[in-house]
């Protein structure tokens, strides 16, 4: 939300006729924004590769039965 109001349009709520603005327009804020964001993605997409692949030496490597109980 920050993003699109620091790109200068207002967020409007889906179905309904709201639309609001947290913070002004921005040419300087906004591609810190979107670096952040992407930045924050890329952290969650490793942190969940990681997560399976621990699970998965678990059950290959360890062979315990953590990846059973997950599932």
């Amino acid at each position: 939300m920050l993003m699109v109001n620091a790109g200068g349009r207002p967020v409007s709520l889906a179905w309904t006729n709201i639309s609001f603005t947290l913070v002004g327009a921005d040419s300087i804020a906004r591609p810190l924004l979107k670096d952040a964001h992407e930045l924050l993605g890329n952290v969650f997409y490793w942190v969940i590769g990681l997560h399976a692949l621990a699970a998965i030496a678990h059950h290959v490597i360890f062979k315990d039965r953590t990846l059973r109980r997950m599932i």
